[in-house]
């Protein structure tokens, strides 16, 4: 593509990018960070048709990571697995997406035990979402992203020490960033189909936590033993790339 194109499009993400700020909670808005109220570009005039569209691709691409950064900045009591489902959803319409969601119930007849375990010690049942985007040339190729979706990883009964917890709602960003991606390869209309998968769930300490040693049986089929509650990333993935390679 055209040089001006590419460097438009790099300047109008990264200051898109950063003036994010994560501040709708402060309460004195005398204390939230500055709003940006326009950009300007200056090109000559000869580039100018090469430079919007460098300018409209950036800001599609900063508006799909600044959306999900505001996901991984929510807190988990706002951002359970349940309303990650209902932001997707909300995505999918605003970009044209087909969406499927399962939950708890449909996730444990189609035997996706890994996803299963992880949620089950906490109060909020876990999800499958799964965004599509279909292009219209013939013949293209199918990509998926599978997205790690844990809402909030306190490590289950295998528990993280304080200094290790604090920050761990950022443990659904994989989950976001794909379904954001998603979103922006509609927008840009890419030459290829994209499924999106985010495998939702908390996994939380409770009377119903699954325990170190449990056995539990995959989507394909394949047994394993939980060595360690906390290394439950690897668990819900595994159910929603199974899934992926069986439908997809």
């Amino acid at each position: 593509g055209h040089p001006i194109q590419y460097i438009l499009q790099k300047m109008s993400c990264i200051s898109m990018k950063a003036a994010y700020a994560f501040d709708e909670f402060i309460t004195d808005k005398d204390a939230r960070t500055f709003k940006v109220a326009s950009y300007t570009f200056v090109v000559d005039k000869k580039d100018l048709k090469a430079a919007q569209e460098g300018v409209r691709i950036g800001a599609i691409v900063a508006d799909a990571i600044n959306r999900a950064r505001h996901w991984v900045d929510l807190p988990a009591n706002m951002m359970t697995p349940h309303s990650f489902a209902d932001n997707a959803k909300k995505v999918a319409k605003d970009y044209d997406l087909k969406i499927t969601i399962f939950n708890e119930e449909q996730i444990e007849k189609m035997g996706m035990g890994g996803l299963k375990a992880v949620g089950m010690g906490s109060q909020h049942d876990s999800h499958l979402v799964i965004v599509e985007y279909k292009t219209k040339k013939k013949n293209a190729p199918t990509l998926a992203f599978v997205g790690k979706g844990i809402t909030f990883d306190s490590g289950g009964l295998n528990i993280k020490p304080t200094g290790y917890m604090e920050d761990m709602k950022d443990d659904m960003s994989g989950a976001a960033a794909v379904i954001n991606a998603v979103a922006a390869l509609s927008e840009l209309k890419a030459e290829v189909n994209v499924i999106g998968l985010a495998a939702l769930a908390e996994n939380m300490v409770s009377g119903n936590a699954n325990h170190p040693g449990d056995i539990i049986t995959f989507y394909n089929g394949k047994t394993a033993i939980v060595g360690n509650t906390d290394a439950e990333g690897r668990l819900v993935l595994a159910d929603a790339l199974a899934y992926a390679t069986k439908h997809y």
